[in-house]
């Protein structure tokens, strides 16, 4: 009798849904230590991407799915990328200096992105 090989068990990551949360959890954290309005483009490629606005003020942080207007920062990078960096298991200045993310705009405000979107203890 022949035996069959394991099967790891693959757990399919619902991108949308995770791409909402991120940006809910924007939002909840809020914007401590603001130093005034900012807008950021998120154009994130691929499957479950889109564009997302995500707007930052010292009362607050708003998200907003499927914008196209203009903003002061614009980032665009693949949706996986996208997740990789928000769930801490990719850099995000490695991203940038890999050019897997193109960065358009206010490079002060950019850079402070940085310490936003990736988790705290990755800092």
């Amino acid at each position: 009798m022949e035996q069959t090989p394991e099967v790891e068990e693959i757990v399919a990551v619902d991108k949308a849904a995770r791409i909402e949360e991120i940006f809910r959890g924007f939002e909840a954290k809020g914007a401590v230590g603001a130093a005034g309005d900012a807008s950021y483009l998120f154009e994130l490629e691929g499957d479950d991407g889109g564009t997302h606005l995500l707007k930052v003020a010292p009362s607050g942080v708003t998200w907003e799915s499927g914008y196209s207007g203009a903003a002061d920062v614009s980032v665009k990078l693949s949706v996986d990328d996208f997740l990789a960096i928000a769930d801490g298991t990719f850099d995000g200045r490695l991203a940038v200096a890999s050019e897997r993310i193109e960065v358009d705009g206010n490079m002060e405000l950019a850079e402070g992105l940085v310490g936003f979107i990736e988790p705290e203890e990755t800092l």
